[in-house]
């Protein structure tokens, strides 16, 4: 049987408790997302960040962001055609392997210097980066590992 306590001091105390439990959940869920977050330069992972955790008549929500990137990662993208913005074409080091619309070219020491002044990239697929985060926080505190 369940009591429901209508103390309304007690009342407040359980909601400072959830609110306090919503913030652990949060920093817990945004470490799992960082180190799920593919690192070439880390700086879409450190960019994932708690902004505040708010109480509503449901419970507890709370706000996680990051920069454009991780939402991309998050849904994943479309194929799509990238062009140059503030310069001529595109330029990269070369992988050796030949794809249309771009030309491989000039040596710069070592390296061989792909270019393109625009080309389709094949996307890339969701890695629903959140929703992996919630379901190892869910099998923490189930104690499942």
């Amino acid at each position: 049987m369940i009591r429901v306590i209508q103390n309304p001091h007690m009342r407040d105390e359980i909601t400072r408790d959830l609110s306090v439990v919503a913030k652990q959940m949060a920093k817990f869920l945004t470490r799992e997302m960082k180190r799920l977050t593919p690192k070439r330069t880390g700086e879409t992972s450190e960019s994932i960040e708690v902004l505040r955790v708010d109480r509503t008549a449901d419970g507890v929500i709370a706000y996680v962001a990051g920069n454009r990137i991780l939402g991309w990662l998050e849904g994943g993208t479309k194929a799509h055609m990238v062009r140059p913005v503030r310069a001529r074409a595109l330029a990269w080091p070369s992988t050796g392997r030949r794809r249309p619309g771009i030309e491989r070219g000039i040596m710069m020491g070592d390296l061989v210097m792909a270019f393109s002044k625009g080309h389709m990239v094949s996307g890339i697929r969701p890695l629903r980066i959140f929703a992996r985060a919630v379901r190892t926080l869910a099998r923490y505190r189930r104690g499942v590992s």
